[in-house]
């Protein structure tokens, strides 16, 4: 059981390239409207279910990758067919259910005060986000967590006078993913006591 376990743990997450692939896409269907592109990202979407093989916890490709996925979703929702939301939900629940565990052992990937935390953290609630209306319960257990561990990175990294603790490109970094998150978030959610984007 040690042995297998420690195989578990120590495996590198597999064919990320498919997760990825969907945001990529959505990019570019923003610049051209190209609705070929929702099909080829609903046949990545596909193959990530079949091939693809996460972390054990949340950490920067799983949440740079569950907030892409679920940004193209988002956009992509309207011209999907039934089939193909059914699809993408299970992709994101699949990154949900992954982040639920990573918080719950309270990991160090989505509780540190560096870029780490607003990657993953901001990934998964837009992962959350996505699945408002459609998953609920789901949606609701990861947001909660989202909205604790991501202040801790905030509080910290980000100083009155505009600062960071780990310097520029770090900055830049976290900085990006927390404030798509926060966007939507209160795009979604409305006013909030959370005032994530109203800290100094």
């Amino acid at each position: 059981r040690t042995v297998m376990q420690s195989c578990v743990e120590c495996m590198a997450n597999f064919r990320m390239d498919l997760v990825m692939k969907p945001g990529e896409l959505w990019e570019k269907w923003l610049a051209t409207g190209d609705r070929r592109l929702i099909a080829t990202a609903t046949k990545a979407v596909r193959a990530a279910l079949r091939l693809t093989i996460l972390d054990h916890q949340i950490h920067l490709w799983e949440g740079m990758a569950a907030g892409s996925v679920a940004l193209a979703y988002d956009a992509f929702h309207p011209h999907l067919l039934p089939a193909d939301r059914a699809a993408w939900r299970e992709l994101l629940a699949r990154f949900l259910h992954l982040y639920l565990d990573t918080a719950w052992r309270r990991s160090w990937t989505v509780t540190t005060i560096a870029n780490a935390n607003a990657v993953g953290n901001g990934g998964c609630g837009l992962a959350a986000l996505a699945l408002w209306r459609e998953e609920p319960a789901l949606a609701r257990k990861a947001l909660a967590h989202v909205r604790e561990y991501i202040r801790h990175w905030l509080e910290y990294c980000s100083g009155p006078d505009g600062g960071n603790t780990e310097g520029a490109q770090y900055w830049q970094y976290g900085m990006e993913n927390f404030l798509r998150f926060a966007a939507a978030f209160e795009r979604v959610m409305g006013a909030t006591d959370d005032g994530f984007l109203a800290h100094p």
